[in-house]
């Protein structure tokens, strides 16, 4: 059964070696041994500018944002427009939810997912199952 990984998960796994980071990085090997995963293209974005913001270190940041396409049994789904007129709908029915976590929302939605792994609390008002970092 597939898991969508969002964009925290790789940002914790290169930024922290405690407690979160530790259990996001276990989750990027188990999908690289054999737990296959899905993430959005808008990942590499947050991912990208997270990381940059926080270090102050551009190129990290695109070595980070570039490992995502070599991680076995990942795989990355575009962002079309289906998914963006999705996500708006998304918004308007969770007044919780943020604009890019509509986009993983409707991403998972649309590949028949159920779990999302996340430290976001707010996937918890969707219909999803989040898997959390511990």
């Amino acid at each position: 059964m597939k898991r969508y990984l969002d964009a925290n998960v790789f940002i914790l796994a290169a930024l922290s070696n405690e407690g979160r980071g530790r259990a996001a990085a276990r989750i990027l090997r188990e999908t690289i041994n054999g737990t296959p995963a899905v993430t959005s293209t808008i990942t590499i974005d947050e991912v990208l500018w997270t990381i940059w913001k926080q270090t102050g270190e551009r190129k990290t940041a695109l070595q980070q944002a570039g490992r995502l396409f070599h991680l076995t049994n990942l795989s990355i789904a575009p962002l079309t427009s289906e998914l963006s007129r999705l996500s708006l709908q998304l918004l308007e029915l969770n007044p919780s939810l943020k604009p890019r976590d509509a986009i993983h929302y409707a991403t998972a939605l649309s590949l028949g997912i159920k779990t999302i792994v996340s430290d976001d609390s707010d996937f918890d008002k969707t219909t999803l199952k989040r898997q959390v970092l511990l």
